[in-house]
């Protein structure tokens, strides 16, 4: 087994008590970058981070399931409970209150490791670990994104499951209660029940067979000298059971994300794609009327205007733009979402032109081009970005470019409407949990959106696993830099377009509010003045 590298630490609990724990990491040459993350909860006894107590000082069983997991790449984090090993303070097993609170901050002391992924998060509890794990869950999802837990033996009663979020594991053996009290025979590798009932996609048991309880010598004496007792919890042989039986499970929830950064593919190239549009048509088309309705009563356009929707996407606006007789150029760099405009178009007996011509009343002009460097022979009356695209580049002069674009695009006396979440209001959401995850159910798959927020940016990230009906998944990534309210009247003035109005999202109350509206939309005038 490789050798694996260890950190010691030291970090204090609720009521100040001093634990010492450690991190242990593969070899960063075979494992490069940021590592996901096991937090492990031993049993009941007063044991050390090994799982080593009085009875069996030598037993070793937590150590010898670290260097498993190590070696199979994942970081480990284990501590001394109180009274045990290193750690200060009193032992006392039926303090579940001081040890559920310790095991608390052992889990946000060991995700602050700057070579741990913390979007990898998994919980691991084993005996009255689980207990540990359970009775602190509801307050470490609400600051931690956990991917996932695994229960290894005495699983409690499905009451304490009530606040779970994530996916779980348990591995028991045949006689374990948890199978008479949870899913009885349907926990081996079927879906459990209780995670039917809450939507989850991978809630697995799985069944030992000879394993029996999975608990140690030590708690049942009468089979402490027998070498090849199913109540042996961890020997050489069994702690490789256990680790073979849950890594197919841990690396099908830990497998790595997308990342912008080490893709030479920016991540909107792909990511507006037909799958994409599915995804959001169910809940996006019925809103259009309502968009276009606020949009058209801020700009004031005169009939038969022309417009430009630039980042059109599938044409959602741009059809019923040119369903109530405005002349419409639909802007978008994804070829699959321009072909849905043309096919959407077509159904409702809306006339489609290229870039040859000029779109006349109650046509859409399409044109397939980057929003940084799009140029059209005459300016047009208004354009409209309704989910901005500024924001979306790596390269903050990007951005720039989008409304230099946007200022080339607008005739003088022209107006503007902008439409993009609210930093503000974004930052306020997501600093005091540290992200957002939100399930959805769609026609196409279960969607599952996890944000968060990068302090060093400025931007969000959000990361979508869509499942579908048959099981297979795809995985994609959505990072989006923000600006506050000065800096969009800084970056539109700079471009000769004046803020005249301010105003929250479509569907929220009036008026706009700094950190309380979700959603900004912007009007503004292209005004004489300003640089080219």
């Amino acid at each position: 087994m490789s050798p694996m590298k260890i950190q010691q630490t030291h970090f204090e609990s609720n009521d100040q008590t001093e634990l010492a724990g450690e991190w242990n990491f593969p070899d960063p040459v075979i494992f490069g970058g940021r590592r996901p993350l096991v937090v492990l909860a031993h049993n009941r006894a007063g044991r050390d981070r090994n799982c080593n107590g009085p009875a069996i000082p030598h037993y070793d069983g937590f150590l010898t399931l670290a260097q498993g997991l190590v070696a199979s790449g994942y970081a480990v984090f284990r501590y001394d409970k109180r009274g045990c090993g290193k750690s200060q303070g009193k032992f006392a097993p039926d303090d579940e209150k001081s040890l559920s609170e310790d095991y608390l901050a052992a889990v946000l002391h060991a995700v602050s490791h700057p070579d741990v992924d913390d979007w990898r998060v998994f919980l691991l509890g084993q005996s009255q670990g689980t207990r540990l794990l359970l009775n602190t869950i509801n307050e470490i999802q609400n600051l931690v994104l956990v991917q996932g837990l695994i229960l290894l033996s005495n699983v409690t009663e499905p009451s304490l499951f009530t606040h779970v979020r994530a996916p779980f594991l348990i591995v028991c053996g045949k006689e374990d209660h948890a199978f008479r009290e949870i899913s009885e025979a349907r926990l081996v590798h079927e879906p459990v029940a209780i995670g039917l009932e809450r939507g989850f996609d991978s809630c697995l048991g799985l069944l030992l067979p000879k394993l029996g309880h999975l608990l140690s010598a030590e708690e049942h004496p009468a089979s402490a000298n027998h070498e090849d007792s199913p109540l042996q919890f961890f020997n050489v042989r069994m702690s490789h059971e256990i680790i073979d039986a849950i890594l197919p499970w841990l690396r099908s929830r830990s497998e790595a994300e997308p990342d912008a950064e080490d893709n030479a593919t920016p991540w909107w190239r792909n990511y507006f794609d037909e799958e994409y549009m599915q995804l959001h048509r169910h809940w996006e088309e019925p809103e259009a009327r309502g968009n276009v309705d606020r949009m058209l009563r801020e700009l004031e356009l005169p009939a038969g205007a022309h417009i430009v929707d630039l980042g059109s996407g599938y044409g959602r606006h741009a059809i019923e733009f040119a369903q109530r007789g405005f002349a419409v150029t639909a802007i978008d760099i994804s070829e699959p979402l321009l072909a849905q405009t043309i096919r959407g178009a077509a159904e409702k007996g809306i006339p489609v032109i290229g870039t040859d011509y000029e779109p006349n009343p109650g046509q859409i002009q399409i044109i397939h081009a980057d929003a940084r460097t799009v140029k059209m022979p005459r300016a047009a009356d208004a354009v409209v970005l309704f989910n901005s695209v500024v924001g979306y580049f790596d390269d903050i002069e990007d951005d720039d470019r989008v409304l230099a674009t946007i200022a080339r695009l607008v005739k003088i006396g022209g107006k503007v409407f902008i439409e993009s979440d609210n930093r503000d209001w974004l930052v306020r959401e997501l600093q005091g949990r540290g992200y957002s995850r939100d399930y959805d159910e769609t026609p196409y798959g279960t969607l599952l959106r996890e944000s968060r927020w990068d302090w060093f940016k400025g931007i969000s990230i959000e990361r979508r696993k869509i499942t579908r009906p048959d099981r297979t998944t795809r995985r994609s990534e959505l990072r989006v830099r923000h600006y506050t309210l000065a800096e969009w009247r800084a970056m539109l003035g700079g471009r000769s377009l004046d803020v005249a109005r301010v105003l929250p999202g479509v569907h929220e109350t009036e008026p706009f509010s700094g950190t309380q509206s979700h959603r900004i939309c912007l009007v503004a005038n292209r005004t004489f003045h300003g640089r080219e």
